[in-house]
């Protein structure tokens, strides 16, 4: 047999697979039909359609899956009625199932190639190799798990979610590709800080509007006042989502040209604002303060200091209208005003010390905090918690504190990655994708000190994102024709 035959056969069979992989797909997409509303043909041609896409250019596939990530829990094909019912199944998404589907195909037809730049390009940089120990140290913490199915929710997600940076950072792999990317998730932003505006318009829920009940965490909904919570169905998960479309929205700006797009742009900005007053997350204020200064600092652009002092200006006269003439409530809680959250967090909090201290290398287990509260239930807090309201303190309870420096360590390699192409790219263009990445990014760090969120797919994503730009962009050394091609 020929060599081109065995390339024809090989190929052949990729198609059947994934036509397979499309079925699948659309048998488990399809078991929510009374939920999505989709007949199972359109639904099994969707996911035949986008296997041969993914067959075909991986890219685009993965564009259109970007464009669901924003809208979280609104794509769950199984919402739970309440955290306390939530199992596997609960978390499973529309983009998950489109991840599922095109991840493996992306794998094989990189075997079937024998694309070497795969290799090259995952461990180019020491953040990705980093990312591959962080995700295998916490596969260890099996050894202390109490409840086996919480271990595997938690932590398939987490593996999953490394398997999507290495897959977005060989993906999207140029400038062009990156800011396309940006550009999608602006596009899903546009409509989810839409979503925020009708939820205080409407003193309604967009997800009690689709007939799914909101997660069942204490401070997510409030008896005294309404708290936007958007697709997320928590206040703090939405303020923080909207500061990712916050950044993306000052990403796509310096790309379009027309005064009238700007000026769109400018009145979308004063929404995603809104949004998050209307939150009244102190967690995701101080995220907005640091991701702002973080974006201001490297912002490149003539009269910055004016204009710096102009968004100041109107930051302060939008929080001001809204405390007057919306809500008093967000300045209450940024005042010290409500501090009853902030004990539970802090109770909460002092049992995952206590976890760590007696599990200080392999933790109780991913996903078993939960479970384990019973020897170090803290009776101050009122109630008991499902997660430590700290990404940090949880991951060192649950893995152990190797798995914090490993998880931080990664975190910090990227953030330095993207400070040299700011500081070292020829291309401006370049730049500034790496700032309002960077922004980004220290703005959820910041926010997930404060918060459980270190399962955020947008975040991986961001990261790949990242990691890719600063490996394509050209150097110093590199002059204007290098950055001409990286165009």
């Amino acid at each position: 047999m020929s060599s081109t035959e065995t390339s024809e056969r090989l190929v052949i069979g990729l198609i059947v697979a994934a036509l397979g992989l499309a079925v699948a797909a659309g048998v488990v997409v399809t078991s929510a039909v009374s939920v999505l509303l989709l007949p199972v043909p359109f639904a099994l041609m969707a996911g035949a359609g986008l296997a041969l896409l993914a067959l075909h250019e991986p890219r685009w596939a993965l564009l259109l899956t970007f464009l669901t990530m924003p809208f979280e829990r609104m794509m769950a094909l199984f919402p739970a009625e309440g955290t306390s019912q939530q199992g596997i199944l609960s978390t499973l998404t529309v983009t998950k199932v489109m991840l599922l589907l095109i991840v493996p195909i992306w794998l094989v037809r990189t075997l079937v190639l024998k694309d070497s730049g795969v290799f090259r390009k995952t461990f180019a940089s020491p953040g990705p190799t980093i990312a591959l120990v962080f995700a295998f140290y916490t596969t260890i913490s099996l050894v202390n798990a109490v409840s086996l199915g919480s271990y595997l929710k938690n932590q398939s997600t987490n593996v999953s979610n490394v398997v999507l940076f290495i897959f977005v950072l060989n993906v999207m792999d140029d400038k062009r590709w990156v800011l396309r990317s940006m550009g999608v998730l602006f596009l899903g932003y546009v409509a989810v800080g839409l979503m925020g505006v009708y939820e205080v318009t409407t003193q309604t829920h967009i997800l009690e509007l689709m007939g799914r009940t909101l997660p069942e965490e204490a401070w997510a909904i409030s008896s005294k006042a309404f708290r936007p919570a958007g697709p997320s169905g928590d206040p703090d998960y939405f303020a923080t989502s909207i500061l990712f479309g916050l950044m993306l929205t000052l990403a796509v700006w310096r790309f379009l040209k027309p005064w009238w797009i700007w000026l769109a742009l400018l009145c979308l900005v004063g929404v995603f604002l809104f949004n998050i007053f209307a939150t009244g997350s102190r967690g995701a204020m101080l995220g907005f303060l640091v991701g702002m200064a973080a974006f201001f600092w490297f912002l490149e652009m003539p009269y910055k200091v004016p204009v710096l002092a102009l968004a100041i200006v109107g930051g302060l006269a939008g929080f001001t209208s809204y405390t007057l003439f919306v809500s008093a409530r967000a300045a209450g809680r940024y005042s010290g005003g409500e501090t009853k959250s902030l004990d539970y967090r802090l109770g909460w909090q002092r049992q995952c010390f206590g976890m760590i201290e007696a599990n200080p290398v392999f933790g109780v287990g991913m996903g078993n905090s939960v479970f384990t509260q019973d020897r170090f239930f803290d009776p101050r807090p009122p109630r008991r918690p499902y997660n430590a309201a700290n990404s940090y303190v949880q991951l060192a309870a649950e893995a152990g504190i190797p798995s914090v420096v490993l998880y931080l360590g990664f975190v910090a390699l990227v953030l330095l990655l993207l400070m040299g192409v700011i500081g070292k790219s020829p291309d401006p263009e370049i730049r500034h994708l790496a700032t309002c990445l960077f922004a980004a990014l220290g703005a959820f760090f910041v926010f997930a000190a404060t918060a459980h969120a270190l399962y955020n797919e947008l975040t991986w994503s961001l990261l790949g994102l990242s990691v890719s730009l600063g490996q394509a962009a050209p150097g110093p050394a590199a002059g204007p024709a290098a950055s001409r091609a990286a165009s």
